[in-house]
Order: structure tokens, then sequence, then C-alpha cells
């Protein structure tokens, strides 16, 4: 008994030191790694765009608008600018276009998108990161894993902690949290339960992929996606890292979404029209998986 609550202590104060010292490090350098990305993308596209526009308009052909390589790009572009949530500068260049996007509704500039983007590691976020670390590192201790299986699951949940950390900040989960769950949790279920346990997960996670982008090609044209790509990537990840408990994962994710969600419309914190950001409750599906592997 004594050495189980001393593994227990150890594993909370490794967990407070890595939530405090590498979570917003972490959440800082991929936010706005992820930033320089997307803005790379989109301005590349663009200038793309406006230079097979050119090209159509004076070979005669259709518009580079009507589908092509540019349709996804230009779809997600004048989704984002309805909703406001496409940068000023790039609503102006669409309108320069002649598309439908109204600058006045943007509700940010490109450096105010780039200031989002970040995470700066204050003494209340290092606090929070080191509480929420000391939370998982204790419950990973409790499950006395073989110790293999628990590295892959500090892995999983030093990734979930800076997903959650950059999703609450700016919406956003990094690729780059989603490949490290993959690989630790395909680790950690093929050490833990086996070709049987990964080959559970890799099933579900093409069919939860599927759904949610079947979902998102119904529901969301014109509207915010039901779905964003950045939880359907983490969603995936989850599927590999939780096997055959994937399915139970995903219940206690989606009813504690929900659970919240009627709470914030009974309080009128929320409208029907609100999104909320999902890692929270994504991380409750790595604990439910690592919690069946424990028992």
């Amino acid at each position: 008994m004594i050495g189980w609550v001393v593994q227990v202590v150890g594993g909370l104060a490794c967990g407070a030191a890595v939530g405090a010292l590498v979570v917003p490090q972490a959440a800082d350098a991929l936010l706005g790694r992820a930033y320089r990305r997307s803005r790379s993308w989109w301005w590349d596209s663009f200038r793309l765009y406006r230079a097979a526009r050119k090209a159509s308009r004076r070979a005669g052909e259709a518009s580079a608008d009507e589908g092509g390589p540019f349709a996804a790009w230009l779809d997600d572009s004048l989704r984002a600018a309805g909703q406001g949530t496409l940068a000023r500068e790039r609503a102006i260049a669409l309108r320069g276009e002649g598309l439908p996007a109204d600058p006045e509704r943007a509700v940010r500039t490109e450096r105010q998108q780039k200031e989002r983007c970040s995470f700066a590691p204050t003494r209340r976020r290092r606090a929070a990161c080191a509480a929420a670390g000391a939370v998982a590192g204790a419950a990973l201790a409790a499950a006395a894993l073989p110790w293999a299986s628990a590295l892959a699951a500090g892995v999983c949940a030093t990734a979930m902690l800076v997903a959650v950390a950059c999703d609450l900040k700016a919406r956003m989960i990094p690729l780059e949290c989603c490949a490290a769950l993959a690989a630790a949790g395909g680790a950690l279920q093929a050490l833990a339960a086996g070709p049987a346990g990964l080959a559970a997960g890799l099933v579900f996670a093409a069919v939860a992929a599927g759904a949610c982008l079947a979902a998102n090609r119904v529901a969301g044209r014109g509207r915010a996606l039901p779905v964003g790509h950045g939880d359907i990537r983490c969603m995936a990840a989850l599927s590999l890292a939780t096997g055959a408990a994937a399915p139970a994962g995903l219940l206690a994710c989606y009813m504690s979404a929900a659970a919240f969600s009627l709470a914030g419309l009974a309080a009128r914190r929320l409208t029907l029209r609100s999104g909320i950001p999902m890692a929270p409750f994504l991380s409750l599906w790595l604990a439910c998986g690592v919690a069946c592997l424990a028992c």
C-alpha cells in the first residue's frame, strides 16, 4: 500500500512538472507553427487561384471558382468569411476578386490572428497546466501499467494536454499533437492489447473519420462545419490509442460535451449557433481508454 501511495505521489509530481514546464512551451510553439503554415498555405492558394482565374478568362473557359483544385480552398474561405473568422486582409483579397466576402464582418486582422495563435506561459497558465498534468500523472501512476505502456500513455497524455491548451486558446488542435497521439497510442495498444487492440482502433478510426467527413459534407455547405478538421484527426488518433475501448471513449466524450452545452444553453451562456472547443472532452476519451486498459 505504501509503495502504491509513493508511486501515485511520484506520478503527481512528474505530471505537474511536465504540465508546468513542457505543455505551455509546446502549445506556444505549435500554435505559432500552425498559424505560419496556415497563412502560407492560404496566400499561396490565393495567388494560384488568382492566376488560374486570369488565365481562364483570357482563354474564355469556365472560371476557376467553379470547381477544380481550388474548390475546397474557396469553399472553406468563403465559409470562414461569412462567419467572420477569416482575417480581414484575406477577406479584402477575396473581395478584390469579386467574391462574396465582406471584410467588415471579420472579427480579427492578420496580426490579431497571429496573436491569438500564441500561448504565452504566464503564471496562471503554468499553474493550470501544472494542475492538469498533476491529475493526469497521478491517474497514470494509479493505473499501475507496465513501464513501457505507462511511458506510451504518458506521451499520449502530454500530447492531449497540449491539444487542450491550444484548443482553449485558439480553437485549434495542432497536427503534431494528433501525430504524437497516433504514434504513442498505437504503441500503447500494441503493448497492452496486442494486434487485436490495434486492429480494433484502426477500424474505429476509419469509421469515425468517415462519419464525420460525411456529416461535414451534408451539413456544412455554406455553414460552420459540424466537426472541425482538427477534431477529426484527434478522434482518429484517439481511436488508435484506445482500441476496443474507442466506442466507450466516444460516448464519454460526446455525452460530456452535450451536458456542457445543455448547461450553457440553460444558463444562456451559449446559443444553438455557438461552438465549443472539443479537446477538453476528447481528453475524457483518452482517460476512458487508459482506464479500460488498467482494468
